[in-house]
């Protein structure tokens, strides 16, 4: 046999390097982009305690994964795929505030994972907003996405305009109040909107589906200071998009992206390339008129899964994920009436992904049904909880009292003959299962809806979009304090003479001390109405005060006014409503 030569074997040595190089490195080489599922544990602390351990449970932790809270890294620990903890600091948990937890997988691909909220502040029983709608030069109204645009470490929303071409961008100012947003022209008028980065940068990016015959996705790269390039459009071919999401499908550490197309039966998927591009669409045949998809493991094998809302067949369908972008079609399950949108999390703390749906009236009592997740893939049947008459809006899932649980809150569109509306919450229970409804109406009518602390303050509030009048953005924000009964109402009373008082009381649920800088009677009849009160200048936390209210009328037919409480906080306190009505003494001879 022929020796090789030194010379001889290096080259061949070498030819066979060049060789290997060349050929492309598949997705198993690959750190995927992690997912999180809600809730972190715990999920909020008291301010001033100690440090601790976060659990965080999700899909596609590697060995390297590093936990940040508010963007800076915590000495963290692998456990498996689908889970690490975390040391946090006392120093993270030392005052009131609301952090964001996410996780960075490294290099080879990696990236960083969607966000939970971590709130720090006093859990509470009940759940107050001071509410407000502003306008938003006639171009909002549709679907809306938080992040930091600008990467100030202030929550920002993105809101599309209400079947107009239209996408503005309103950065947040961290008290609870947005700048005016510059509207932003769109080739064609979107459906959905989802904010995450596509490529890589560090800089939120966005994506949206399209209402157009051909059926498109249109992607806007963001640049780090709330403006955005012009759009991308990447085409599925399946006619209208309802809702897109944005998860890493096949682990090879880029966002893909998920349209359900609801005018074609099918959902597509469109496998990202990392640097904001995206491969030709995938699709699969899925229901008769998908519009609203979750996403998460939900048969723990380490591959993420969809559930696909059938608006038209009463369903929700499971599709198995093979890892690499296509799915298997898994169980299935009914609904009572025509389900509308989504939520997932791990509702009754057992390590497993849970659903819960909202079902539509169409006039009658529409609810949240909740399914309990077997770990298989698989759901337990529902739990059924009213939600008012004619549900038709957005749920979101979020732990708004900062209990440890998840609640949901819903839209509420239109109740009773549509002169009202509002948002209704749902408080979790540690079992899984939720508290009567509670709802909250407001100024416009709420659609779409999401859940982030925009004032910093460690409570979640509520920030939605309204179509009505040319669109508007909705602002919920927690208050701290509470009124018990929040109107107060007086019978009859004569001209001239004063009935029995009525009583209200003030329960400081805040983190801290409530400054009180005074208490008056204020609105149309204010002299109609007087006040005494034993509320001191500092209402310490969990503290109460109550404010006795006098009727006296001084002219007949029903008279207004309100009980204002100054505090040195944000947001305001709600007003107390006083109503009564002022009768003509009875002249009739006796």
């Amino acid at each position: 046999m022929e020796r090789w030569s030194e010379a001889r074997l290096l080259t061949c040595l070498l030819v066979f390097g060049v060789l290997v190089a060349a050929i492309p490195r598949s997705n198993a080489q690959n750190n995927p982009v992690p997912m999180i599922n809600n809730p972190v544990v715990p999920s909020a602390a008291v301010p001033g305690g100690p440090g601790f351990t976060l659990t965080v449970n999700g899909t596609g932790f590697v060995s390297g994964s590093v936990v940040n809270w508010n963007g800076s890294p915590r000495a963290t620990h692998f456990v498996n795929q689908s889970q690490v903890t975390a040391s946090i600091l006392s120093s993270d948990v030392a005052r009131a505030t609301t952090a964001s937890v996410t996780v960075t997988n490294p290099a080879p691909g990696g990236g960083t994972s969607n966000l939970s909220y971590f709130s720090v502040t006093l859990a509470k029983s009940t759940v107050p907003f001071s509410t407000t709608v502003t306008g938003v030069g006639g171009k909002g109204g549709g679907t809306i996405a938080f992040g930091d645009f600008n990467r100030d470490g202030k929550v920002d929303v993105a809101i599309l305009g209400d079947l107009k071409q239209t996408l503005v961008v309103l950065l947040g100012n961290g008290d609870g109040t947005f700048q005016r947003g510059i509207p932003v022209q769109l080739p064609h008028v979107p459906e959905f909107l989802v904010a995450a980065d596509f490529n890589g940068d560090g800089n939120l990016d966005l994506a949206m589906s399209e209402l157009n015959t051909i059926g498109q996705v249109e992607v806007l790269l963001g640049n780090g200071d709330g403006t955005f390039q012009s759009a991308q459009s990447f085409t599925t071919g399946q006619g209208q998009g309802s809702a897109i999401v944005a998860a890493d499908l096949n682990a090879d550490g880029a966002l893909d992206l998920i349209i359900a197309n609801q005018n074609n039966a099918s959902i597509s998927v469109l496998l990202g390339n990392g640097d904001g591009t995206f491969r030709n669409p995938v699709n699969t045949s899925v229901g008769s008129s998908p519009v609203f998809i979750g996403v998460g493991d939900f048969n723990n094998d380490g591959k993420l899964d969809l559930a696909v809302v059938d608006g038209s067949g009463f369903s929700v369908f499971i599709l198995l994920g093979n890892g690499d972008g296509s799915f298997l079609l898994g169980p299935h399950f009914l609904t009572d009436q025509s389900p509308l949108w989504i939520a997932t999390g791990d509702f009754n703390h057992d390590g497993k992904l849970d659903l819960a749906v909202v079902v539509d009236g169409r006039g009658n009592t529409g609810s949240v049904q909740v399914f309990l997740g077997n770990g298989d893939g698989t759901f337990q049947d529902s739990s059924t909880y009213a939600s008012g008459p004619f549900t038709y809006g957005q749920m979101v899932a979020a732990d708004i009292n900062a209990d440890g649980n998840l609640d949901l809150v819903v839209a509420i569109e239109c109740l009773n003959t549509c002169t009202k509306w509002g948002v209704a919450t749902l408080l979790g229970n540690e079992d899984g299962t939720f508290q009567p409804m509670h709802l909250t109406t407001t100024p416009a009518a709420p659609f779409y809806l999401g859940a982030a602390d925009v004032n910093g303050d460690g409570s979640i509030d509520i920030v939605g979009s309204t179509p009505a009048s040319g669109g508007g953005l909705l602002v919920m924000l927690q208050t701290p304090a509470i009124f018990a009964p929040g109107n107060l109402s007086f019978g009859a009373t004569v001209v001239g003479t004063s009935g029995s008082p009525l009583t209200t009381t003030l329960t400081n649920v805040g983190a801290g001390p409530l400054v009180i800088t005074g208490v008056s009677v204020g609105g149309a009849n204010a002299g109609d109405f007087s006040q005494t009160n034993n509320c001191p200048s500092s209402l310490a936390q969990g503290a109460s005060c109550a404010i006795n209210v006098t009727f006296a009328p001084t002219a007949t037919g029903t008279r207004t006014a309100v009980i204002r409480v100054g505090d040195s906080g944000a947001p305001k306190l709600s007003d107390v409503t006083l109503k009564g009505v002022g009768k003509a003494a009875d002249s009739r001879p006796r």
